[in-house]
């Protein structure tokens, strides 16, 4: 919103400052300006994290979704009933897209016993969650190692059963520790890049004192 305001002013600084057509030219004009400025703004609004390939793949959704606001925006001034069903249809794509798993494993193989999970793969690209039922006043120590072979990419989070991620201590490179606020279904999440190796992950489920 604070983008398509600020847009708004450029475009209306340009205009009084250079566009010196008739009515219409400078109508189109001003789309044209908007055209550049949308998709810029979707992408630059990302480069404050720096440059890696998250962030270009968040530079790239964050063009196409100004592209789409900046077309919804156009044509609900020509129709009513395009406004509506911009306003439904987009965001209920979006949700949908958002509920897809795209997770592919090759020749997974995996182990789990009461307090570890292990799983080898020749490739992993999106996650894999280990579900653990626990209880308030617990504290759980989690070891994990990640065997990576190619370079691809990996990482580990938690989350609990809202789908939040949860804060946890760092007590060495491979070792985290979680104190459970709540009772809950908690899920460990190790997440892969087109990567082929292994990973493993111990847990010490412990009362506190």
């Amino acid at each position: 919103m604070f983008c398509s305001v600020l847009i708004d002013l450029i475009t209306g600084k340009l205009k009084k400052k250079y566009l010196t057509f008739d009515q219409g030219a400078q109508q189109v004009n001003r789309y044209l300006i908007k055209l550049v400025l949308y998709p810029f703004f979707g992408f630059a609004i990302f480069l404050v994290y720096g440059f890696s390939v998250y962030t270009l793949i968040a530079c790239f959704i964050g063009v196409l979704c100004a592209f789409l606001f900046y077309l919804g925006t156009y044509f609900s001034r020509k129709s009513t009933l395009f406004t509506y069903l911009f306003s439904i249809v987009i965001p209920l794509s979006f949700i949908l897209l958002a509920n897809i798993d795209f997770t592919e494993k090759k020749q997974w193989k995996e182990m789990r016993t009461d307090s570890s999970f292990s799983a080898s793969f020749q490739y992993f690209n999106g996650e894999h969650e280990i579900a653990l039922t626990l209880t308030e006043g617990q504290s759980i120590i989690l070891s994990r190692e990640f065997v990576n072979k190619n370079g691809g990419g990996h990482g580990f989070h938690v989350k609990d059963e809202h789908d939040n991620l949860v804060g946890m201590t760092e007590i060495d490179d491979h070792t985290l520790k979680l104190d459970v606020a709540k009772s809950g279904v908690y899920r460990l999440v190790f997440t892969g890049d087109r990567i082929k190796g292994s990973f493993k992950v111990k847990w010490e489920i412990d009362e506190f004192s």
